[in-house]
């Protein structure tokens, strides 16, 4: 992890440049490129922590669990958080194991994470 943070270096004077000539700069690259570059460089960084880090034990537990149920059949393409909860599966009866679960295998490219809109009202909206 801390090679590819060393990376950052060069990543971010390269992204600040670019952002400068993308805005139609010339010159001497711009405050607000270099600003633009570093707060896509800390949500680069998010991304890698979660990476490198792949989940804590109860994610990873979770997700193993989740990946089993899917490679045995039980669960059909377009499952929902909600079908995995339900199903009261060991490591996936709990809401947050459920959903960080989902999320790690959203990150490792394992699912594909899809909203559904739906005519229903948040709890508590009134009539």
């Amino acid at each position: 992890m801390r090679g590819h943070f060393a990376k950052y270096k060069k990543i971010v004077p390269a992204l600040a440049l670019i952002n400068h000539l993308a805005d139609g700069g010339w010159g001497d690259v711009r405050e607000v490129a270099l600003e633009r570059a570093i707060a896509f460089s800390k949500h680069l960084e998010a991304h890698a922590r979660r990476t490198y880090s792949a989940g804590t034990a109860g994610e990873t537990a979770a997700a193993k669990a989740l990946v089993s149920r899917i490679c045995e059949g039980r669960l059909s393409d377009g499952f929902s958080a909600r079908d995995v909860k339900q199903s009261h599966w060991a490591s996936l009866s709990n809401q947050e194991h459920v959903e960080g679960a989902l999320d790690l295998l959203v990150d490792l490219g394992w699912l594909q994470e899809k909203t559904i809109k739906t005519n229903l009202r948040p709890l508590g909206s009134g009539p």
